[in-house]
């Protein structure tokens, strides 16, 4: 009876909530007015899992995966203002950010000037072979749906950037490393995607064989 009882108070403490909070951490966070109602909301990157080969992360600076790590996307609605607890059930949260085996360097969030988030990520970024990833996040229609798909690279043979524009349903093909050069327009039809639907399956494939 007496190992009983320790079994379960050890089975307990392996999977009550502040263990778990044990395994999170805040990678990034930024206060946004998300939803355009007037208050400021609070978004947050989220690391799952614990490394422990010494890493020590800086503030303000990109975040490389290791091991089993993963992220998440968390957003408190209204709560700009408040601490960010990781006890508290946000107000929606998303998973697939990036797949960890192309993009494994994990960047700070940008917030646009009106209101957008821009989440971005990376493959071995400085070196002679790298690309980027962007996802850029708005709020239609009382949920958050994901707007914009961008993806750079820069190798020795050439360098581009594929950028798809789910809310005008175009998507471009800019050759170089100048953003702003001529674009060649890339053909399929493309709409924005809720954030609660997005994954491997419904992201857009015209960006994959580029690069």
């Amino acid at each position: 009876m007496v190992r009983t009882v320790i079994y379960l108070l050890a089975l307990l403490a392996i999977v009550s909530p502040s263990n778990a909070d044990d395994r999170r951490s805040v990678l990034f966070d930024a206060v946004l007015d998300f939803d355009r109602d007037g208050t400021a909301d609070r978004a947050a990157i989220i690391l799952k899992g614990k490394r422990d080969d010494g890493w020590q992360q800086e503030e303000g600076y990109a975040y490389p995966l290791a091991g089993e790590d993963q992220v998440e996307l968390v957003v408190f609605l209204g709560a700009g203002a408040e601490a960010l607890e990781l006890s508290r059930t946000p107000s929606f949260r998303s998973e697939f950010l990036v797949d960890e085996r192309m993009f494994s360097w994990i960047q700070p969030m940008e917030v646009t000037s009106k209101g957008s988030l821009k989440l971005n990520s990376a493959y071995q970024p400085g070196a002679s072979n790298t690309r980027e990833q962007t996802l850029t996040l708005v709020w239609r229609s009382g949920e958050a749906v994901v707007a914009g798909y961008t993806i750079g690279w820069e190798t020795r043979e050439g360098a581009g950037t594929c950028d798809v524009n789910l809310l005008s349903g175009k998507a471009v093909l800019i050759e170089g490393i100048d953003p702003s050069g001529p674009a060649k327009r890339l053909e399929g039809s493309f709409k924005p995607v809720p954030l609660r639907k997005w994954s491997e399956k419904t992201r857009p494939k015209v960006c994959d064989e580029l690069g």
